[in-house]
């Protein structure tokens, strides 16, 4: 006997309603078996854009050979159901062809609710026997319906949905994902309260809601396990189950093994099935005419392009520096200038900055533009070499770049101190610092800042959050836990934010993961004054390097928001 040749079940769904970003929602129709359209897909083919070894970047293709008799798909034919409405064609409407296919038996045959399917715009997976715990996709649609999971009843395992109706008009839901245009049963087994009647009803789904109702099935059976059956063909890729009851309320029904199943009859409930996989979504670009049987048949060649293709597009029409400025900041320094001195602005007003740079001896520079912000702008690099042969001690191997003259009051218990960095080796500090009487910024024997600062330091190769007050107590430490680890060198970009957020408690973020603390005692306010940035190789290392980017501070504790 020959063995039964099986293939996957295709769909091809298009949104003409939405256009990028996002995939088929529900206003998708379907471009397949659709009997009013009568278009025709004949063949499909994609390219993905992959172009790594060329050094290029291409976007993905898909290409669809349609027939089109009623020219459904002609951007100039109004009278189209595709082109009015909430529906047009125009360039980038969403696409998505996709493929049921049940890898244990080769075949379609099993129930799309199963747990590798997800509900239409959720994130979480159907459970069709409710055994996981969860509510399975379903939702209050109408009303305020209680839905709970429970053990009270079960048919299938141990647990069951357990819907009370508070009120006349709540109505349970669950969303569904079908293949539109073919015919299919929805069951489930409900358990009835007394003198109460349960109603199945089985919608299309479009934008503008619920549509044309595919079928419905009752019982008003109690005290027992009944299986609703409804058949139907679904019109839209997206459908909605409801359960409505009649009776006095808060009544309780309790739902179990929901299946929907190709074909025109309910067979035993299984929680396995088909999985939907997406082939290739992306946006139609165009729609070129044309046409065949002595011009008696309109033709399209449909084309479509992934999301790199309308993302190469976008005009980013805001900087990460007007986003920072944005928040309110008391001083920014962009450290994207071609030369030195380095811009340091006062946005809320303020005694002015001046810049400075000193270069230590050895191999050393201030390099402005000597590297690249993920934006795009241009970042300074400060390095620092050692003396060969290698030593350490040396005061003078320290290069520094920093402010003067200008001052800001910072209140420990509301402030920020926000900045990108890239640290390559060595070792490096950066912070607001607050000069002492007859400290010089030029010392060399501060090769590790200012004595009073608020910021960052390093020690023992590893970089942290550093607080040493004017008074001299050490605040907050490098040694204090942090939460995502220790920070080394690892040339890459990273952002930081170290915070007084009042009652004595600080909190610094790295790349958004919070390690906070309290302050040893109630430290002082300071007036900041040396706005800093230092590498030294003055503890023998053979090199040190690091870029800054876009510092800020805020007289202001900043929330994680």
């Amino acid at each position: 006997m020959a063995a039964v040749r099986s293939w996957p079940l295709i769909t091809a769904i298009c949104d003409f309603t939405q256009g990028p970003p996002g995939i088929p929602g529900n206003g998708a129709v379907s471009l397949l078996d659709n009997p009013a359209s009568q278009v025709g897909f004949r063949t499909w083919s994609t390219s993905r854009g992959r172009q790594y070894e060329l050094g290029t970047v291409q976007a993905g293709t898909l290409t669809m050979d349609l027939t089109d008799p009623g020219e459904w798909l002609n951007p100039v034919n109004t009278g189209s159901p595709f082109n009015s409405g909430a529906n047009s064609l125009l360039p980038y409407r969403q696409v998505q062809i996709g493929a049921w296919w049940n890898s244990t038996t080769k075949d379609t045959t099993g129930n799309l609710l199963n747990a590798t399917n997800q509900p239409p715009g959720s994130t979480s997976f159907y459970d069709p026997s409710f055994e996981t715990g969860g509510l399975g996709g379903w939702f209050g649609f109408v009303g305020a319906p209680t839905i709970v999971n429970s053990t009270a009843q079960a048919f299938q395992g141990t647990h069951s949905l357990a819907c009370t109706f508070n009120g006349g008009t709540d109505t349970p839901t669950v969303a569904m994902f079908v293949p539109p245009y073919r015919l299919q049963t929805l069951s489930l087994y409900v358990f009835v309260p007394a003198s109460h009647t349960v109603t199945a009803k089985w919608f299309n789904f479009n934008s503008t809601g619920v549509g044309s109702l595919i079928g419905q099935s009752t019982s008003s059976t109690t005290g027992a396990w009944q299986r609703l059956v409804i058949t139907g063909t679904p019109a839209t890729p997206t459908n909605v189950l409801e359960l409505t009851c009649t009776g006095t309320t808060p009544a309780t029904v309790y739902v179990d093994a929901t299946q929907l199943e190709l074909g025109g009859a309910a067979s035993a409930f299984t929680a396995a099935g088909p999985t939907y996989n997406e082939v290739y979504t992306g946006y139609i670009e165009r729609y070129p005419q044309a046409w065949d049987l002595a011009g008696f048949r309109g033709k399209k060649l449909l084309t479509a392009v992934d999301a790199l293709s309308p993302l190469s597009r976008t005009i980013i029409s805001q900087s990460y520096e007007a986003t920072v400025l944005a928040d309110g900041p008391s001083v920014f320094v962009p450290y994207s200038d071609d030369s030195f001195p380095q811009m340091v602005q006062r946005p809320t007003g303020g005694a002015p900055y001046t810049g400075y740079q000193a270069i230590g001896s050895q191999s050393a520079s201030v390099s402005f533009g000597g590297d690249s912000f993920p934006d795009g702008s241009k970042a300074v690099t400060l390095s620092q070499q050692n003396a060969d042969p290698i030593t350490s001690g040396d005061n003078t191997q320290t290069t520094r770049l920093g402010t003067r003259y200008g001052s800001l009051v910072m209140d420990p218990q509301a402030f920020t101190f926000e900045v990108w960095v890239r640290w390559t080796a060595g070792q490096t500090w950066c912070g607001a610092g607050s000069l002492a009487a007859g400290e010089s910024t030029t010392d060399a024997g501060n090769h590790d800042g200012p004595v009073a600062t608020f910021g960052l330091r390093t020690s023992t190769n590893r970089m942290g959050y550093y607080y040493k007050d004017i008074n001299g107590v050490l605040q907050v430490n490098i040694a204090a836990s942090v939460t995502n680890g220790p920070y080394f060198a690892d040339s890459s970009w990273h952002h930081f934010l170290l915070i007084g957020a009042g009652s004595n408690a600080w909190q610094g973020y790295r790349d958004g993961v919070l390690t906070s603390g309290t302050y040893v005692s109630t430290p002082p306010a300071a007036k900041i004054d040396n706005i800093y940035q230092y590498v030294n190789t003055f503890y023998g290392d053979v090199i040190s390097m690091a870029s800054r980017a876009t510092l800020a501070m805020y007289n202001f504790a900043m929330s994680s928001s």
